[in-house]
């Protein structure tokens, strides 16, 4: 079965609610349908969802701040609200990006793309952004986008997708480096041309075998590349 990021969508407008599930699941991910502060907390219990897209009225009430706090919960939050001569200003102590309404179908999916990349748990290690390094994934065409000590994030064709399997094996050629990695996510690229979508991986457990190509890439690689390619950041 394809793995789709799971999307909460808190609103409580049936009809907004709909639209926004009906973009989530066109552009590749599993909406999560929720419309007030109880069955946010029931959905988190059921750690249902990754990132949670909520009105601003259940976030004005503090309800939805105080329950992620409460749970250790780090989900990134995309707060749509109404332009600013509609409502008052209103604040949360979480992190957030905020929308206003109306809201586009291509902003949010851009904005759910980019809340996933970054809003995974935090890494041991720092990342390091590396120019694109051609690679490939169970001998697909990918390009290595960042890596660290433990994990890496690659990007490749859209229409490989629902290909990426739990565990796959990757190859950069230009560093001799054969591992095996394991998937966390797979989002649309935030910052590539159309057609293109990232994947998120860490190192599989009995990878360790690669360590030494793997060092000398997260050494090596920003050097050696900069001379012949283009940096492409996120």
């Amino acid at each position: 079965m394809t793995h789709r990021p799971r999307i909460g969508v808190a609103c409580p407008a049936p009809g907004e609610r709909a639209a926004l599930a009906e973009w989530l699941d066109a552009g590749g991910f599993e909406p999560v349908g929720m419309f007030n502060e109880v069955s946010i907390s029931r959905e988190l219990d059921a750690e249902a969802f990754e990132v949670l897209i909520v009105d601003e009225a259940l976030v004005a009430s503090g309800a939805v701040s105080q329950a992620m706090r409460a749970r250790g919960t780090r989900r990134p939050l995309i707060i749509i609200s109404n332009p600013p001569d509609a409502s008052p200003k209103r604040k949360t102590s979480l992190h957030a990006m905020t929308m206003t309404r109306p809201v586009a179908h291509e902003d949010l999916l851009l904005a759910v793309s980019l809340a996933l990349a970054e809003g995974r748990p935090a890494r041991r290690s720092p990342r390091l952004q590396v120019p694109l390094l051609s690679s490939t994934i169970d001998g697909v065409a990918s390009q290595l986008v960042d890596v660290s000590a433990e994990g890496l994030r690659l990007e490749l064709s859209e229409q490989h997708r629902g290909s990426v399997p739990p565990f796959f094996t990757v190859r950069v050629p230009a560093f001799n480096v054969v591992i095996i990695a394991k998937r966390v996510w797979v989002a649309r690229a935030a910052t590539a041309s159309s057609g293109r979508v990232w994947c998120g991986a860490t190192l599989a457990s009995g990878a360790e075998y690669a360590g030494g190509a793997w060092r000398a890439l997260l050494e090596m690689a920003p050097v050696a590349a900069l001379p012949t390619r283009t940096a492409r950041l996120f």
